[in-house]
């Protein structure tokens, strides 16, 4: 069996009673640098989202189910895959690949994960293997992976063995969450209809910056929200700092750069409804970009420019 197929079983099964996809504060290190979560319930039931899994995810899952079930003789859904996690403990930089992926679904990874080893001719000593078994067994993809399963909790998959079993530890209870001590803490509360999470924080520690951005060197952390709620599509880009003088020097800047904006496209209507529906806040050390966008016009632009040129 090929290799890809083994970490796309691994993505879509597990036996526990799902979260339904909200950001699991309670699955994530305390001492995580960065954080990505896409809550897939809420993606799906998105206009924009549902748009994107008609036009760009619904076939080729088909096709892999198709394939998962030829192989294995088991049966795989991507809309029981309720939300994706991705967290590390390093601050992040370009090409780290450290770090875990976590899988909140109610399908059952631990069948398919057996059926793909005992499919393999080499058996347990194959491709896949079952490292640790018990409750909470661990399985090893050669060369690629390793994948921690959990009762009643989510998949968890990273490159590193160490960086999987400690996220294991994390959900048993033995390592700090989130909701002991929350990194990303001090922005506002997310809005309903949350569909994106980023976060990341100590910018300031050796992050390469481009030579006009040197501003964010003086950050401590960026949050990027994004949601459907009320008929717009809703981004939010907010930045702490160090000190309030800092916020608000970032925060003139970025003002001064939209009325450029604004100016230089005086002739381009889109490009002045956009700029139109951003709004600068913040206050003390943080600075928030917010931008509203009507979802009625967010799938006219798509349908015009068609699937092919979504910069998928």
């Amino acid at each position: 069996m090929k290799t890809s197929l083994l970490v796309l079983v691994a993505a879509g099964w597990t036996g526990f009673a799902a979260l339904a996809g909200p950001l699991p504060i309670a699955q994530v290190d305390a001492n995580a640098q960065w954080l990505l979560h896409l809550d897939l319930d809420a993606f799906r039931a998105s206009q924009v989202g549902a748009k994107i899994a008609r036009d760009r995810i619904e076939e080729p899952m088909a096709r892999a189910a198709a394939e998962i079930k030829q192989k294995l003789g088991v049966d795989f859904d991507w809309k029981r895959i309720h939300g994706v996690t991705a967290y590390g403990l390093a601050a992040a930089r370009p090409g780290q690949d450290r770090g875990v992926l976590l899988l909140d679904t109610d399908l059952d990874v631990r069948a398919g994960l057996d059926a793909a080893i005992a499919k393999q001719p080499e058996g347990n000593l194959g491709r896949l293997r079952l490292i640790e078994a018990g409750d909470h067994p661990v399985y090893w993809v050669k060369d690629e992976s390793y994948i921690a399963l959990i009762a009643s909790g989510p998949v968890i998959a990273g490159k590193f063995e160490d960086d999987v079993r400690r996220a294991r530890d994390v959900v048993l209870g033995s390592v700090p969450n989130l909701a002991a001590r929350d990194p990303f803490g001090g922005y506002p509360a997310p809005g309903p209809g949350l569909v994106f999470y980023g976060a990341t924080q100590g910018l300031a520690e050796g992050m390469p910056v481009p030579p006009k951005a040197e501003i964010l060197k003086q950050a401590d952390g960026l949050r990027l929200l994004v949601s459907e709620t009320g008929g717009n599509l809703s981004l939010s880009l907010a930045m702490k700092t160090k000190t309030p003088e800092v916020a608000q020097q970032v925060r003139q800047v970025v003002q001064g750069l939209l009325a450029l904006a604004a100016l230089g496209q005086a002739g381009n209507p889109e490009v002045l409804e956009i700029l139109a529906g951003l709004r600068v806040e913040g206050s003390e050390r943080l600075v928030a970009v917010e931008l509203a966008y009507p979802v009625t016009k967010a799938l006219q632009k798509m349908d015009e420019k068609g699937g092919a040129r979504w910069g998928w």
